[in-house]
């Protein structure tokens, strides 16, 4: 499943299907160094939540995706696509 910040996919034509979104509860505390460990875990658990619910909706990949960080609460939302 390819996701990406890109409203394209380069060389593919693109069936729009919807919105799809992920989101994941953490609360968190510490240096740079543990921070940015956590944020690259909470990426990785909101792809994983935007390719499971892209995946329902028989898509491709995801494009356009948009991350919130707000406190305990981190978003991730996208537009599910097929390839053509």
């Amino acid at each position: 499943m390819i996701i990406t910040t890109c409203e394209t996919i380069p060389g593919k034509e693109l069936e729009y299907l919807g919105l799809v979104s992920g989101a994941i509860v953490a609360g968190f505390a510490g240096n740079r160094k543990i921070l940015n460990a956590v944020v690259a875990k909470m990426v990785g658990g909101l792809e994983e939540e935007l390719s499971s619910a892209a995946s329902g909706q028989g898509a491709d990949a995801v494009v356009g995706v948009k991350f919130l960080f707000e406190q305990s609460v981190n978003l991730a939302i996208g537009t599910a696509v097929k390839f053509k």
